[in-house]
């Protein structure tokens, strides 16, 4: 995202399938060139022992499963400088699947950052309602006139014959996000940015987040980006 300074917000995209604390410190060691870090599936009920004197950790508890185990969890992590108090938390229609910031600076607009993690499970009518929640939100959000982009695990296949995801989700969501303005930026090569599912080892770039790891971007943020 370009700020109107020229200066670029650079952003990660991750899913760290539970997020220990080696796994938390090794990002923030390894990540250095990005401002914001949008996490997915932290699978912790707490992450306030996260810590990290370079990085302030936004977080939202995961949900805890039917089997007694954990499921979800989602985090933003945001670099600590003096931009810092140019961030603050802000609603998002879905409190336990979704955490936001905004990163406003006077006279030049605003920017949403959101981390999101979809439960594969969701039946066909949380599904529409999660899909017109993301719509109604968008919406908002463009009447404010501020830049959105949303990453994480959506657990939806939009190649079409994709095995985990139906032809009538595929066609639901395409509605969804297209009446809402927003596009699926992930595997547009022109976005200085990238999803991984391995921020944290040997090969921080090796793996590439799979299919159903998206971002997303509104209007307002593709129009910045260019």
């Amino acid at each position: 995202i370009r700020r109107r300074s020229e200066r670029k917000l650079h952003f990660l995209c991750v899913n760290v399938d539970v997020l220990t604390e080696s796994k938390f410190l090794a990002i923030a060691r390894t990540q250095q060139k990005y401002d914001v870090i949008l996490v997915s599936e932290t699978q912790q009920p707490s992450m306030a022992h996260l810590q990290h004197p370079e990085w302030h950790l936004f977080w939202e508890p995961c949900e805890k499963g039917a089997a007694g185990g954990h499921s979800g969890g989602v985090a933003i992590m945001v670099r600590n400088n003096k931009e810092l108090e140019m961030y603050q938390r802000v609603e998002t229609p879905f409190p336990s699947k979704m955490i936001a910031v905004k990163h406003t600076q006077p006279k030049k607009g605003s920017v949403v950052f959101a981390a999101c993690y979809r439960n594969g499970a969701m039946s066909a009518g949380d599904d529409a309602d999660f899909f017109r929640g993301m719509q109604a939100w968008a919406a908002k959000l463009n009447k404010q006139g501020s830049a959105l982009v949303c990453g994480g695990d959506f657990n939806i296949d939009m190649r079409p014959g994709s095995r985990n995801t139906t032809d009538a989700q595929r066609c639901m969501v395409s509605a969804a996000l297209g009446e809402s303005g927003l596009s699926i930026i992930s595997r547009e090569g022109r976005w200085e940015t990238s999803i991984t599912r391995r921020p944290y080892g040997p090969r921080q770039t090796g793996q590439a987040g799979s299919q159903i790891d998206w971002i997303l971007a509104n209007n307002k943020a593709v129009s910045q980006h260019n």
